[in-house]
C-alpha cells in the first residue's frame, strides 16, 4: 500500500479482505454496464485488480 500522506496510516490496523464478487467477472457484462455512464477512457494502472 502506498500512502498519499506520509505516515497517516501508521496507527492504523487490521486486515483488508477483497469480496469474492470481483473474483469471477463477466467481461462482457462489466462493458455493458459501463455503457450506462458517460465515457471515460480506460486506464490500467500497477496494483489494479486483473
Amino acid at each position: 500500500m502506498i500512502e498519499l500522506i506520509l505516515y497517516r496510516l501508521e496507527d492504523i490496523h487490521g486486515k483488508f479482505f477483497e469480496s469474492k464478487v470481483f473474483e469471477n467477472l463477466n467481461p462482457e457484462k462489466v462493458e455493458e454496464f459501463d455503457k450506462q455512464f458517460p465515457y471515460m477512457k480506460k486506464l490500467k494502472l500497477l496494483g489494479q485488480w486483473e
